[in-house]
């Protein structure tokens, strides 16, 4: 159950191991990019609503309601790449 893709090895279903692999990769990348999209967009919902005039929002294109969509938009998408990777690992346990 660690090792994603032994259990397919020991049963000699080799064919299943790449599918495994591709799967947990797939979600894996769409976790990694979706996040660093939320961190950038909460960082700069934070800096366009707190009260000190010091702290610009890097992204200055956007009014404080589309940093907001857009932050919660890629935190849907990351939050489904978790629960994807999460059901790939069990069904490969499985």
């Amino acid at each position: 159950a660690i090792v994603p893709g032994l259990g397919q090895a020991y049963n000699k279903k080799y064919w299943k191991i790449p599918i495994v692999y591709a799967g947990l990769g797939g979600f894996g990348y769409m976790f990694l990019t979706n996040n660093k999209q939320y961190n950038l967009y909460r960082t700069n919902v934070r800096a366009y609503y707190d009260e000190d005039s010091t702290t610009i929002p890097s992204l200055t294109n956007f009014s404080g309601d589309q940093l907001q969509t857009q932050k919660l938009y890629y935190r849907k998408f990351r939050d489904f790449a978790v629960i994807g990777f999460s059901i790939v690992y069990l069904i490969n346990i499985g």
